[in-house]
């Protein structure tokens, strides 16, 4: 198995709306089919839209891309996480951490990773914990949906990322 995590291009939008809507799709509890996954996570336009404004990493397994990155740049020394997806039939596989590990080597100059996730996607949750990623709240979005906030602390970072295609 070889995975790598390449800057997205806009010949990635088709798959990459695929991937990200049959990975939030498959983690909505069966009582709540209503909720789906964020804003655009299903359309192509989205995908090439955020191309152009933000680091967009596709992840590839033996060549297939079967998983995606957001990254938001909110100040020097700070990466959001907006989005980190996996195709469910690649959950287990280890990619996920490989993923996280990867983000921080290439960019080692980051301080503080910060992410959020719905609190019913426990999965998630349970790899953000055991990759260091410490839960610092919990915001109700609406009525019966809330996202659980994490962060992660490493170092004393200056930065190192800057807006736009690959970092």
């Amino acid at each position: 198995m070889v995975i790598r995590f390449e800057a997205a291009e806009e010949g990635d939008a088709e798959a990459l709306a695929r991937v990200q809507k049959a990975a939030f799709d498959s983690q909505v509890p069966p009582e709540r089919p209503d909720l789906g996954g964020p804003p655009g996570y299903d359309a192509p336009e989205w995908q090439r839209e955020t191309m152009r404004e933000a680091p967009y990493f596709r992840v590839l397994r033996d060549g297939e891309i079967v998983g995606g990155i957001v990254l938001r740049l909110p100040e020097p020394g700070h990466v959001h996480v907006e989005r980190v997806f996996l195709h469910p039939d690649h959950h287990g596989a280890g990619i996920g951490t490989r993923a996280f590990a990867w983000l921080e080597a290439t960019h080692p100059h980051v301080a503080l990773w910060t992410l959020r996730t719905p609190a019913f996607h426990t999965r998630n949750q349970r790899l953000y914990e055991r990759l260091g990623y410490r839960r610092t709240g919990e915001v109700e979005v609406f009525p019966g949906f809330s996202l659980v906030e994490y962060e992660k602390r490493i170092g004393d970072g200056d930065g190192g990322l800057r807006p736009g295609r690959g970092g």
